[in-house]
């Protein structure tokens, strides 16, 4: 590479290039080389992937935020003439691989990782760059150098991302109206019908598909039984299911944060990054720090809380409708046929089975080209569950053994423990037991206005041990005092997939 880098090992490969770790012989750091290898059976589509190959090099280089992958240089090899992209060094593991091993996360390690990634996307989005693809996958949990099991959530993979400079669309060429760019689960209903003019709030959309999967295991609208047209019809039509149907054990203002970011009206979710950061930080006592430690599954214990039920409010259909209505019915032939075309799609819901049930579902979807389009499948909704005060334990051979913690909690506060008002002592500390592993809601009223946070029972107390009354949260992420150009600057690497060594590896396979 301009015999500037050298290539030590291979660390990923993928459908349409290559992620090697590499010295920069300038300065002597370890940095993350992503080799483009062009596919000789497809020459015609050369000049689509190279051009998105160099789109993701200009965007990420735009963003400065420790939440971002940083790229340190791009460009072709004089011999073999391979797009290259230098890119920041990292170890650790993307949150998909992190959630093989916790399908269900603790709620405040989900939140956290949410949280660092609105950091990200609020960057990305002041440097004019959104992103697009934001899932799992393309969330690394990178370790610091100096601290092995302190973890930090860098956005990488900016490949479909959308720029815009000076009022140009830099993605103009590839892409088309009515076209489809993303990781379908994670798409935003304004990605799905093709919208060209996307702004932030679909990636505000997608990291509330992140963070409800990484609460209960699945995506909203995903479903064994459904195919991929279904669930695009799904994703524009019909509400998120509750999350507390799926994981009883999520707090009421957890559920709130989740379905607000899930408003199919995009008028109706955050306005952006940083309120969604905000709302994160207010439960999470703004401690956003990730420990190693801490990426486990959610214990069988804390499967059976049931949190107080959230009353989360409608949108452009009534979920309860779609529970108790054939919802093939409304997708008749001539959905299904124009669906095939590509035509413009309006779906008329049959008459419910009772009369006092909502209105017709009307879902305008744009340019749709998906074939065999029969319908939306979706399971009977479980019986409610009635809110309950704090842990809900099964009966068993033997006893739980609790475990005697107390949390400190700030002068003057009304304080409710999992959605019971529970009395304090003189010294202004909340003792309690619970099993050990549980977590649980605390909710603080003072002057009228009420503040949440999550805790944890661990062997050595509650964790955090004290509540403070929040203040505002100051911006912690800096503002960009200038913008790199591609092709130059110091280095210290990048990758994607990551090994089990060490290292990105990027999904090439999209």
């Amino acid at each position: 590479m301009n015999g500037r880098y050298q290539l030590s090992r291979l660390l990923g490969r993928g459908g349409m290039g290559e992620v090697h770790e590499a010295i920069d012989q300038q300065s002597g750091a370890r940095v993350a080389i992503k080799l483009l290898i062009m596919n000789a059976e497809s020459p015609e589509k050369e000049d689509e992937v190279v051009a998105r190959f160099e789109r993701e090099a200009r965007s990420a280089a735009q963003v400065i935020s420790p939440h971002v992958v940083r790229v340190f240089d791009a460009g072709r090899d004089p011999e073999s003439k391979q797009p290259y992209m230098v890119m920041e060094y990292l170890v650790g593991e993307d949150v998909q691989r992190a959630s093989r091993r916790a399908p269900q996360m603790p709620v405040h390690l989900a939140l956290k990782i949410a949280a660092q990634a609105c950091l990200g996307l609020e960057a990305a989005h002041a440097a004019g760059v959104v992103h697009r693809d934001i899932k799992p996958a393309n969330l690394f949990l990178s370790q610091d150098p100096a601290d092995a099991d302190k973890l930090t959530v860098k956005v990488v993979d900016f490949g479909i991302a959308r720029m815009s400079g000076g009022g140009v669309d830099l993605t103009q060429d590839l892409t088309r109206t009515g076209s489809m760019l993303g990781s379908p689960a994670y798409m935003s209903p304004e990605q799905v019908r093709g919208v060209k003019t996307v702004d932030g709030r679909a990636d505000v959309w997608s990291l509330g598909v992140v963070l409800y999967k990484l609460l209960c295991g699945a995506t909203p609208h995903a479903a064994k039984e459904a195919g991929l047209g279904e669930m695009l019809i799904a994703i524009c039509c019909a509400n998120a299911p509750p999350i507390q149907r799926r994981a009883p054990w999520v707090p009421p203002e957890v559920a709130h944060i989740v379905h607000k970011a899930l408003k199919i009206d995009i008028n109706k979710r955050y306005r952006s990054a940083r309120e969604m950061y905000d709302a994160l930080a207010v439960i999470l006592n703004g401690n956003t720090a990730i420990r190693g430690y801490q990426i486990t599954p959610l214990t069988e214990l804390e499967k059976q809380i049931v949190a107080p039920t959230a009353e989360i409010s409608g949108g452009m259909t009534n979920p309860d409708m779609l529970d108790d209505v054939d919802v093939k019915t409304m997708l008749n032939d001539e959905l299904a046929t124009r669906a095939t075309a590509g035509l413009s799609i309006t779906a008329h819901g049959a008459p419910p089975r009772s009369s006092s049930k909502g209105p017709m579902l009307v879902a305008s979807l744009g340019v749709l080209a998906l074939a065999g389009v029969g319908g939306i499948l979706y399971a009977k909704r479980p019986p409610a569950v009635a809110p309950a005060a704090a842990i809900v334990v099964q009966a068993s051979a033997e006893p739980v053994k609790m475990q005697g913690v107390a949390v400190q909690v700030p002068a003057g506060c009304e304080v409710k423990l999992d959605g019971k008002v529970v009395a304090v002592s003189p010294d202004g500390k909340l003792p309690f037991e619970a099993p050990p592993n549980s977590a649980h809601s605390i909710a603080l009223t003072r002057d009228g206005e009420t503040k949440y946070f999550q805790i944890t029972v661990t062997p050595s107390g509650a964790e955090p041990p004290t509540l403070d009354w929040p203040k505002a949260v100051a911006p912690t992420t800096p503002k960009p005092t200038s913008r790199p150009t591609v092709g130059g600057g110091p280095a210290t690497a990048a990758p994607v997939k990551p090994k089990p060594t060490g290292g990105i590896v990027t999904d090439f396979d999209k």
